[in-house]
């Protein structure tokens, strides 16, 4: 069950992580950068 769980888990954090990126293509340049700067601190 926990392994379940743990790959229900890894597919929701990748949805998560596709819908950002696809939102961050959809903006100007300037807007990206900003964008990826704070995920990337969130994921530290």
């Amino acid at each position: 069950m926990k392994a379940e769980t743990t790959m229900v888990a890894e597919q929701c954090h990748l949805k998560e992580w596709d819908a950002q990126i696809r939102d961050c293509q959809s903006r100007p340049v300037r807007q990206r950068w900003e964008a990826m700067r704070l995920w990337l601190w969130k994921m530290c």
